[in-house]
Parts: structure tokens; sequence; C-alpha cells
């Protein structure tokens, strides 16, 4: 990772150097925002007061190949030229390369182990910034215009319009000093760096803004969020979903009798009344036993017939037996002692052949 990199992933954070044993270890207050020039020369740092110089383009767009001595943090402009002056230049101690035109060598974005930063127009499509946002950029150069202070509406909606568009860190132009109220929205607006050309910082107290800088603190986020409502539609159909309705709880409790299953393999209301009645002892599903059904031990069955119709064989019986477990189920039910047409036939055999 390269430096500039790792410096703005910690801004407004306590960085911690000096980790190992017999080390007393130390902390280095990140500030929450950086402070840049670009200049032209590479002795022009040294009477400027910065966090980070970047080296502008030499010729034909070209990125120049002398070291910037004396300083932490620097890095080359390109704008055209070839590969072989990137190569050279980080060879040399450049930490980061920025680009600041579309004709620069497509290696630029090849070096993973440097920073890589763009310079973005404020007029450009919607699908070029998403390609601009999913390049492999760690910061980008916002406009290339310089934003006037103090800030107004105007000016403040123009770089949220920008910010809106990006996901990176985003460096901003300036020519002056911003006071301290626009330092904060600057802030709170997510801006991690201020750019000044080198003319321009000659002119401002560059060190005067880093101290006020470094004075500021983190933006404070809110981390007690309010209840979220679900709006009207939502809130409705999750509420079909997941709550029942109380009508159909108590309908479903006090459900009627006939809107219950049958259960009873063909049982209906009459054979329910029919069980009442026998609890009462007026009727019986079960048929009466026959005082004068046939007995082996006791002859031919032929002796004391009341009623021929209640003299069967055995196996009238068992034709019978199996009436009275229909009567049960209560799909039909027949009196003791009334069969069918052939019962009767056979009975009446039976008796002719008696007399």
């Amino acid at each position: 990772m390269s430096k500039i990199s790792d410096r703005l992933s910690k801004l407004g954070q306590i960085e911690q150097t000096g980790f190992g044993f017999g080390t007393r270890a130390t902390g280095t207050k990140v500030p929450v925002m950086l402070v840049g020039v670009r200049i032209d020369n590479p002795v022009d740092a040294g009477s400027l007061s910065a966090d980070f110089f970047i080296l502008a383009p030499g010729s034909k767009g070209a990125a120049q190949t002398r070291p910037v001595k004396g300083v932490d943090l620097w890095g080359v402009a390109v704008s055209g030229g070839s590969g072989d002056s990137i190569d050279t230049a980080t060879k040399a101690g450049a930490d980061f390369i920025v680009i600041e035109d579309e004709s620069a060598p497509g290696s630029a974005l090849l070096d993973e182990d440097s920073g890589r930063g763009f310079v973005v127009g404020s007029e450009i499509t919607d699908d070029r910034a998403r390609a601009i946002d999913s390049s492999p950029f760690d910061f980008l150069i916002l406009g290339e215009t310089t934003i006037a202070m103090p800030l107004d509406v105007g000016a403040t909606l123009d770089i949220r319009e920008q910010l809106s568009r990006y996901s990176r860190h985003i460096f901003l132009k300036l020519n002056s000093v911003p006071e301290k109220s626009d330092l904060a929205a600057l802030r709170d607006m997510g801006i991690s760096a201020l750019i000044y050309d080198s003319e321009s910082a000659g002119k401002n107290d560059l060190a005067g803004l880093r101290k006020t800088i470094d004075g500021m603190k983190p933006k404070k986020h809110n981390t007690s969020a309010g209840a979220v409502l679900p709006r009207g539609d939502e809130a409705t159909h999750r509420h079909d979903a997941d709550i029942d309705d109380p009508d159909e709880d108590e309908d479903g409790d006090e459900e009627s009798p006939d809107s219950q299953p049958n259960m009873g393999g063909g049982m209906d209301d009459d054979t329910d009344d029919d069980d009442l009645e026998d609890d009462d002892g007026e009727t019986s599903d079960e048929a009466p036993e026959d005082s004068n059904s046939d007995d082996p031990a006791k002859g031919d069955g032929t002796e004391d017939v009341e009623d021929p119709n209640n003299t069967a064989p055995a196996d009238d019986e068992d034709e019978s037996a199996e009436e009275d477990e229909e009567n049960e189920s209560g799909v039909t039910k027949k009196s003791a002692g009334v069969g069918t047409d052939e019962m009767i036939s056979k009975t009446m055999e039976n008796f002719e052949s008696a007399m």
C-alpha cells in the first residue's frame, strides 16, 4: 500500500508507531483533511508547508523524473508521455501518480504499489462517471477549476452533486484559505484534501491552515438511529402476511358442525340423533336378542314360534349381524327381525316343512 493511501485511510485517527520489544509506542494524530501543493519544480517544495506535493508534468506531459527532496510524501502528475518516465519517477521515490488527462499512458493504472489519482471534470456523462469510479483510483481531484471562498449555497450544491457520483476520496482545488466554518462544511461533506498551486500557496498561510485543521475533530456520526416507519403499502402487505385476522380465529374456534369434515365414514345428522336416542333407551343400534332363535341343544328350533318372520337359520343370523353393523356405521338402520325378500322366502320354506 502506498503512503498516501494509508494516510487517507486514517484521516482523523491516531496513528500508532514504535511497536516492538524495547520500543516505546508513540501516537501521531492524522488530520481530518490533508493539504497538498502542486509544484512546477522539485525545488519549490522547500519553502512551502504541506502534507504532500504533486510534481507537475514535464515535457509533452510526461512525468518528471527528478526527486522532490526533503519532504515525506510526494508524487508525479502525467498527461502524456510514456510509461518509462513513470517507472523512473517511482524508482526516484514518487509515492503516487496523478493522471491529469486521459492521454496519459495506460501503464499508469497498472502499478499497484503506487497510489493513483485522477482529475475529473464537472461536465461528464453518468456512464463515464461510473467508469471512473470503478477504476483503480485511490483519490479523485474534483473539478478543473478552483472553488471560490467563502462557500455559497450554489458552490456547496455543486460540490455535493459531484460527491454523489463517486465513492473515492475527493480532493478539492482552492486558491484561498477557507474560514473555519467553511472548513467544517468541507469536512462534513467528505472532502479528504485541499490542493493549492505553487503560486496561490505562496500567497496564503498554509502553515496556519494546517494548524487549524489539526485542531478539528472528525465528523460526528449519529449512531442513535430512530425508528424507521414503513410506507403505507409496505405496512399493509406486511400486516396481511404476518398478522392473522382475529375474525378468522374466532370463526375457526366456533366452527359449526356442518362446516367440519365428515370423519365418520358416511355418518350424518340422523346417526347422531339416533345415538342420542340410544342413551334414552328408546331405540338401539344393536338388534335385540331373539328368544325364539334356533338352539341346537333344544331341538330343531320349530317349537314355540310366534312369528315366522322372527325365525331364521344360522346363515340368516350372519346377514342380520352384518345389517346391524351397517346400522352402527350410520349408513342404514333396520329393525330387529325384519329381513330381505330372500330371508322371508327361506323362512316360509322352513315353516311349511315343519308343518
